[in-house]
């Protein structure tokens, strides 16, 4: 009698190592996710966000881990010239430059995907560029646009973005549900300040 095997026994004896396959099954398929979760982490955009200033800066993943540095703006005095195509009637508010993550002392000045800036401007911002344009007091590339305007110091003048040349658009404030939220697309980009208007 000893030696008689129960009835559904070995059924028991199996489902402790049914449950072992299918824990190990789980376990492979978390390590999996996590892994391509890691993958997708690094290629995420470095976005950044300046305090006091409506600017975001959005990086797309360069192919190397990289981050944004905020740098010094030279005085607004020397930020002058007679061939600027806007003056700020306040100092600039951002100066910035990209670099390597693991070498801070490595700028990175070209993008593939472009950099893009990102600034939010008022409803009053707004309705002031639509009355100077109506007045034929904007600068004449963005004259027509009848919105604010913003640019950069490129080492000798002043530069205001374009559609031409910096792909520069304009859509309405989701976050706020008024003013608009310009931005531009970059294939370069080293460290000059930023500056906008009308004041």
């Amino acid at each position: 009698m000893s030696d008689q095997v129960t009835p559904g026994g070995g059924g028991r004896n199996r489902l402790p190592a049914l449950l072992l396959a299918i824990i190990g099954v789980i376990s492979a398929v978390i390590a999996v996710l996590i892994g391509l979760l890691r993958r997708l982490q690094g290629k995420a955009p470095q976005v950044t966000r300046f305090r006091d200033t409506p600017l975001t800066v959005v990086v797309p993943y360069q192919g190397k881990s990289i981050k944004v540095v905020e740098r010094p703006i030279p005085p607004f005095e020397t930020l002058q010239s007679p061939q600027d195509e806007f003056r700020s009637a306040r100092p600039p508010s951002v100066n910035f430059e990209v670099v390597d993550a693991r070498r801070s002392d490595t700028t990175v000045t070209e993008f593939d995907p472009p950099l893009i800036l990102e600034i939010e401007f008022s409803e009053e911002q707004v309705k002031a560029a639509q009355e100077a344009a109506q007045a034929g007091k904007l600068p004449r590339s963005v004259q027509q646009l009848a919105m604010p305007y913003w640019g950069f110091w490129d080492g000798s003048h002043w530069v205001i973005f374009t559609k031409e040349k910096h792909s520069l658009d304009y859509s309405p404030n989701g976050k706020t549900k008024s003013g608009v939220i310009s931005t531009v697309k970059l294939k370069r980009w080293a460290d000059p300040p930023i500056a906008w208007g009308p004041p």
